[in-house]
């Protein structure tokens, strides 16, 4: 077991986030590390040498814990949730309370009224203001339901 080993064994113990977040992030460190101590080596110091300074290089366990702690504040249920219950609470509102305000015909016509596109395009691309990567399976979600919500509405 090399330095770069017993670093990442240490970081997972360190790391209380879910399994599938804490993977993602030993993933990357370990790449990093590897990618460091390869430089290290190619430098001209010895394996075992190159594994500690790129280790060293890292910087200490509970740090680098706790700042991927900071970073992943936040992103287990509560976004899952945000992402599968925004699209229908805005379905929701679109169906239930815009639509009956304008006054819409029940008819494909609904597509073309400007009050109904801007709101829709406006809340449809509501997510894209948040990191797009953290939502890109939200999106796939979000669309769907406008897209029933408005055909639902034209029938």
């Amino acid at each position: 077991m090399n330095a770069g080993d017993r670093y990442l064994a240490e970081l997972a113990a360190a790391l209380p986030l879910d399994r599938d977040q804490q993977q993602a992030i030993m993933t990357e460190v370990a790449d990093h590390l590897a990618v460091s101590a390869e430089w290290w080596q190619q430098a001209g110091l010895s394996e075992e040498e190159a594994w500690e300074r790129a280790v060293e290089e890292f910087g200490p366990v509970d740090e680098v814990a706790r700042g991927f702690v900071e970073m992943r504040r936040g992103w287990g249920t509560g976004e899952a949730l945000a992402t599968a219950g925004l699209p229908v609470l805005f379905s929701l509102i679109l169906k239930w309370v815009v639509f009956p305000l304008l006054a819409l015909p029940r008819s494909w016509e609904v597509l073309t009224h400007p009050a109904l596109l801007s709101t829709a395009v406006l809340l449809l691309l509501l997510p894209l203001g948040w990191k797009a990567e953290r939502w890109r399976f939200g999106l796939a979600v979000w669309i769907i339901f406008w897209f029933f919500t408005i055909v639902g509405a034209g029938t």
